[in-house]
């Protein structure tokens, strides 16, 4: 937003003395950009030893993300190994004299040595993981099911549970941890939040924050690694570095660019390694919030829509399937509400929905008119408003508060308005425990469903006669299914997953899952409802934003926006002298 802009424009270039250097490489073993399952997102592909001497990466061969696996070259040498027994890895990292790599693979965590590629595995039954690192004593730091966990050299594992829940900015889940030298924290950050540093005693975190006057200003972006007393951190796609105190979580100089043209993800997952002294070796990518809009089908193919890419939050579909509303952001930072004929494409129409927070926009029924929340001065300022998309009438005051989803029931009868007191920027933030939801039936007063406070994503069958919503638990999301008007007998839908969604013909329930969409078929009857087996419709890694992250068009495509990040890369870029 205005504040990335306005970092960037302040961040200068770093003092020449610089050297550039490109590892060009064949198609056997581009970079790939892939991560967990279970959590969205890419994990950083690339790494360099602390010493300077030794880089590795995940290779692909060709151009898709299948058959990975690693491989390692030393900065003095023209030849690359290929790491037996790799396939399928992720988030590498090496030791901090290049003598060992650990790395995910499937639900484990492997190291392996170097010099004679031997692998361990160090623990299985992983999930949820986001990362490990070598500390200087030589054990392990790792993030996986929520918390850090230490693994020492023997194998012996240590989870870290901070001492009080005050003290950590969100259960303890610290992502992507990187150690800093000689003091006693990792840096980390939390999905779509703040970057953190963190005790290894026992997982405390705290926000990293600005210097100078503005001493509140938390550091937003992402995968940040710490060398040389200087915080690294990618915004965008530009490694910025700054002065940093672990001890104080705080940087004390003004950011400098080190390096441009860096692959991220939106998610916090970064393609670039720093090294003691300063050298940075990246993967090259572009601004990883522009993206461009397509249907995705069931055999894998992708019809992209002639919509101009952008760093879209959000999009809808109406409900004959001729126009898309869509959330936008600006390079400014100002946030655009637009009307777009599918078939004619281009920029379409912006709508005028006022200054400040706006949320992702949702069609009514009727497909003239939609629900949006503007906040123009801080949460408490919110408003759910109802406008006709041609903007020729005035906007409508539907209700107070901060629109985060929503349902409508294609005839119309039932809308369903999520409400969150504070909105966050994505569902690893929120707990639901801040979220209402409110019916309007019948074109009457939304009024709450008290006994679904803190249930989030509701969707609705097209009669709107049933409900499904998702509540989160201590270790998942869990799925209910509920007749509408309620009746307070919920039926719990097989498998993990979340952002339900009704097909068109309410016959089909939708969830995510880490690697795509599964469909659940649904038989409706008087005593209840019963599923069919779960079986994967769409593989895909999603772009997260407030709101959902799909629509299913009336022909069952899934319409998503495409990450630039994805495709695996044929170089890998060293910049040296950076400090």
């Amino acid at each position: 937003g205005a504040l990335v802009a306005q970092l960037l424009r302040k961040a200068p270039v770093v003092a020449q003395r610089v050297r550039n250097l490109t590892v060009a490489l064949p198609d056997s073993m581009r970079v790939a950009f892939n991560g967990s399952s279970e959590v969205p997102g890419g994990q950083g592909s690339v790494t360099i030893s602390t010493d300077g001497r030794r880089i590795a990466w995940v290779g692909v061969a060709g151009r898709d993300a299948a058959g990975v696996r690693l491989y390692v070259r030393d900065m003095d040498s023209y030849s690359i190994a290929a790491v037996p027994g790799s396939e399928g890895a992720f988030a590498p990292v090496l030791s901090a004299d290049g003598a060992r790599l650990v790395y995910f693979s499937d639900a484990e965590l492997r190291e392996v040595n170097l010099a004679k590629f031997e692998t361990r595995v160090l623990a299985r039954g992983l999930v949820e993981v986001s990362g490990a690192s070598y500390l200087e004593d030589g054990s392990i730091i790792m993030a996986a099911s929520g918390r850090l966990s230490l693994i020492a050299p023997t194998g012996a594992t240590k989870r870290l549970a901070p001492s009080s829940a005050t003290d950590t900015v969100t259960r303890g889940f610290v992502n992507f941890p990187r150690p800093v030298a000689g003091e006693p924290y990792v840096v980390g950050l939390v999905r779509g939040g703040p970057l953190v540093v963190a005790s290894v005693a026992d997982g405390t975190n705290r926000t990293i924050r600005s210097p100078g006057s503005d001493s509140a200003a938390l550091i937003i972006g992402a995968a940040p690694k710490v060398a040389g007393g200087r915080l690294y951190w990618l915004v965008r796609d530009v490694v910025l570095a700054a002065q940093f105190d672990a001890n104080a979580a705080r940087i004390t100089s003004e950011p400098v660019a080190v390096a441009t043209g860096v692959r991220g993800d939106i998610l916090g997952a970064a393609d670039f390694d720093v090294a003691a002294d300063g050298t940075v070796v990246f993967v090259p990518g572009g601004d990883p919030a522009i993206g461009h809009l397509a249907f995705l089908d069931r055999r894998g193919g992708v019809d992209t829509l002639p919509v101009p890419p952008a760093d879209y939050a959000g999009f809808d579909l109406s409900p004959d399937g001729q126009s898309l509303l869509t959330k936008s952001v600006s390079a400014a930072g100002i946030t655009e509400i637009r009307v777009i004929d599918v078939a004619k494409g281009g920029a379409g129409s912006r709508m005028n929905v006022g200054a400040g927070d706006v949320s992702q926009p949702g069609w009514l029924a009727d497909g003239r008119s939609m629900l949006v929340s503007v906040a123009p001065q801080g949460a408490g300022s919110a408003r759910i408003l109802r406008l006709a998309t041609d903007g020729r009438a005035v906007p409508e005051l539907v209700m107070a508060g901060g629109l985060d989803r929503y349902a409508v029931a294609r005839e119309g009868r039932v809308v369903i308005a999520q409400v969150t007191a504070t909105r966050s920027a994505n569902r690893y933030l929120s707990s639901g425990d801040d979220t209402k939801l409110f019916a309007s039936v019948g074109g009457g007063t939304f009024t709450e469903l008290p006994s679904l406070r803190g249930a989030v994503s509701p969707s609705m069958t097209p009669d709107g006669r049933w409900l499904t919503y998702e509540k989160y638990s201590d270790t998942e999301t869990e799925i209910f299914l509920e007749r509408f008007p309620l009746d307070g007998h919920p039926v719990r839908v097989p498998g993990v997953g979340y952002e339900a969604y009704f097909s068109p013909t309410g016959d089909k329930l939708f969830y995510r899952t880490g690697s795509g969409i599964v469909q659940v078929p649904l038989t409706f009857t008087r005593d209840g409802v019963t599923f069919g087996e779960p079986t994967k419709w769409v593989t895909f890694q999603f772009a997260d934003f407030l709101g959902r992250a799909y629509k299913i068009s009336n022909d069952e495509r899934v319409l998503v926006k495409l990450l630039p990040s994805t495709s695996p890369q044929g170089e890998i870029r060293v910049i040296s002298g950076t400090r």
